[in-house]
């Protein structure tokens, strides 16, 4: 019985840990993900591109 209130009060704390974390992280998650995206689309620019510029042997 006591085993399950000390775990009850170890999830408590946790979640009230970690949702406190997450809202101070939101601001680098978003930097993180805006990131990530100009580098996708950098990397899709930069295959269309190379796939427009290549030479293509005649047939």
């Amino acid at each position: 019985m006591i085993y399950k209130l000390i775990g009850m009060a170890v999830v408590k704390l946790a979640r009230f840990f970690l949702r406190r974390k997450a809202a101070a992280n939101k601001t680098l998650f978003t930097a993180i993900g805006a990131a990530m995206a100009i580098a996708l689309l950098a990397t899709i620019a930069g295959t269309v591109g190379y796939v427009l510029t290549r030479e293509t042997p005649e047939a």
